[in-house]
């Protein structure tokens, strides 16, 4: 037996104790839904759908997201890394839309959003988002 073992096991709690992971929350950020709605934004969804794919907000802050991102077989898949769109309030084909925050869509993935691969953690996710 390594005699290093319990000393390195000790140091290794001391650095877990101080690390600030992200909480695994809907809402981590300085702006919470109920801001959102006073402000008359729109909120993102919590849960969104594509296709048979399913999406669950895990994390977010005031400008980014991380959705937990499930197949048409409700397996994991990974995670999807967002920067929040926010759009103004407008009339499209005769319909009026509230200022609303939206997710990327297909053309702005690469730039606002990316897909994080299921063998990475959520704390790699977020870290993904925050880059965009």
């Amino acid at each position: 037996m390594n005699t290093n073992q319990p000393k390195l096991a000790a140091m290794g709690k001391r650095l877990l104790g101080k690390a600030k992971l992200p909480q695994n929350t809907h809402q981590d950020g300085p702006q919470t839904h109920k801001t959102l709605i006073r402000k008359g934004f729109k909120a993102l969804p919590a849960s969104l759908g594509h296709s048979d794919h399913r999406l669950e907000q895990v994390w977010r802050d005031s400008s980014h997201a991380v959705y937990k991102h499930f197949g048409a077989f409700g397996q994991y898949i990974g995670w999807e890394a967002i920067k929040i769109k926010r759009e103004p309030a407008r009339r499209i084909f005769g319909k009026d839309y509230p200022e609303r925050e939206v997710y990327p869509g297909a053309a702005a993935f690469g730039r606002s959003a990316l897909s994080v691969g299921a063998q990475h953690d959520l704390g790699h996710a977020i870290e993904q988002a925050k880059r965009l």
